[in-house]
């Protein structure tokens, strides 16, 4: 009887005699990532770009009422 050894590797994979096989866990995982990286940076972009949007239109606006453009 010949048994052939698998090796599992630290991205989840196994390899055995030359085939590697994932993990099915390890998709999800690089998604939950993902998604994880999405919903902490988008609000933190929108807020950037709501707070310098803001003070672009008031600075304008300010410059326009104090050189008597209504």
């Amino acid at each position: 009887m010949i048994r052939r050894l698998s090796h599992s590797r630290p991205d989840g994979s196994t390899t055995r005699v030359g085939v590697t096989r994932r993990s099915p866990f390890m998709g999800m995982e690089e998604v939950l990532r993902q998604w994880w990286w999405m919903s902490v940076t988008q609000p933190w972009v929108v807020m950037l770009t709501m707070i310098t949007n803001h003070l672009a239109l008031t600075t304008l606006l300010m410059h326009q009422r104090l050189c008597g453009k209504p």
